[in-house]
């Protein structure tokens, strides 16, 4: 009887674990995006603050690959209002390739 009991205390844990995992709406955390598959659409449904963080990183990337060391935080809102109009009208479109639209 001992060996029986521990079984089924077994199945319901096992039970309770994929019932937790199959339930549809349950948040699981990512690590991160992956910017090269994000598009416009991805980015216009995401928080202010992602939005915000993204821009940055955005801008980060692209400076890689200029010379220029120079952070305007002024031309970072303009940017973020740029973005949001371009994303509007072409939500396909990555956000790599929609930030490299912007003025640096």
């Amino acid at each position: 009887m001992r060996f029986a009991l521990g079984a089924v205390r077994a199945f319901v844990v096992l039970a309770q674990l994929v019932a937790a995992a199959l339930i549809p709406g349950v948040a699981r955390a990512e690590p991160g995006f992956d910017m090269a598959t994000l598009t416009c659409e991805d980015w216009i449904d995401d928080s202010d603050e992602e939005q915000e963080l993204m821009v940055a990183w955005l801008r980060g990337y692209l400076a890689g690959h200029s010379t220029s060391t120079i952070y305007d935080t002024r031309s970072a809102r303009v940017d973020r209002q740029t973005l949001a109009a371009y994303c509007q009208r072409n939500p396909t479109v990555g956000m790599i390739s929609a930030a490299s639209k912007l003025p640096r």
